[in-house]
């Protein structure tokens, strides 16, 4: 008797089955692939992501950076309202006995001005301090002498002068600041001056003193470079 074939060994059976194994094997394959594939690509974006934010991070770092050296700049370059209101008072008290009580600021008022925020004190009759400020700071500080007033008033004026040097620049000796007045500014024994606008500079402020002929005005101008 013919022994019959298994059915697993029959063609019929045998090449489909191989089919379906080698197209299992082939999708297994495929869709591994596919898995690393998407995981290569997810772990690829998950590092953009590390680096774009470690970018932001590092960019706003030295932004703040940037701004804490420009903050510590300018504090140390420029001096608010108050501290100068309070440098020129400290003066003022010093020189009693010179007679200048009288020029003692409480509080400034407002000033027009084209370049920040205007301020003024008139310190007597002829004799005005007018500047502005820009984010609090001052960048101008200047007095103003009507030549009028000036020729009655000189010792006064040119020791309000001294005090304006020494409250914007408080570390300058007084010695120094009566140096500045007359060997670089221009004043000499008799408290006259050269008519041509002379310049000096301490350390970040530009001082200038001259004589304006349009305006009949004498004007001593600090100014934070």
């Amino acid at each position: 008797m013919e022994e019959k074939t298994p059915f697993y060994k029959k063609k019929w059976f045998v090449i489909p089955a191989t089919v379906i194994l080698v197209s299992g094997l082939v999708n297994a394959v495929s869709g591994d692939d596919e898995a690393e594939e998407e995981e290569a690509e997810e772990a690829a974006a998950e590092e953009e992501t590390e680096e774009a934010v470690e970018e932001e991070d590092e960019e706003e770092q030295e932004e703040a950076e940037q701004e804490e050296e420009e903050q510590e700049e300018v504090e140390e370059t420029f001096m608010t309202l108050d501290e100068f209101r309070d440098n020129w008072n400290g003066l003022i008290n010093g020189l009693e006995e010179d007679g200048l009580e009288h020029f003692e600021i409480s509080e400034f008022d407002e000033a027009p001005s084209t370049d920040g925020e205007g301020f003024g004190y008139r310190l007597s009759n002829g004799l005005t301090i007018m500047g502005f400020t820009v984010d609090g700071y001052i960048e101008e500080v200047y007095i103003e002498s009507e030549m009028e007033a000036f020729e009655q008033d000189r010792f006064e004026d040119v020791m309000a002068y001294g005090v304006l040097i020494g409250a914007t620049s408080p570390d300058l000796p007084e010695e120094e600041r009566g140096e500045l007045l007359n060997e670089e500014l221009g004043l000499d024994e008799e408290l006259s001056f050269v008519a041509e606008t002379q310049e000096a500079y301490v350390n970040e402020v530009r001082y200038s003193l001259g004589y304006f002929d349009s305006h009949e005005i004498v004007v001593l101008r600090a100014t934070q470079e």
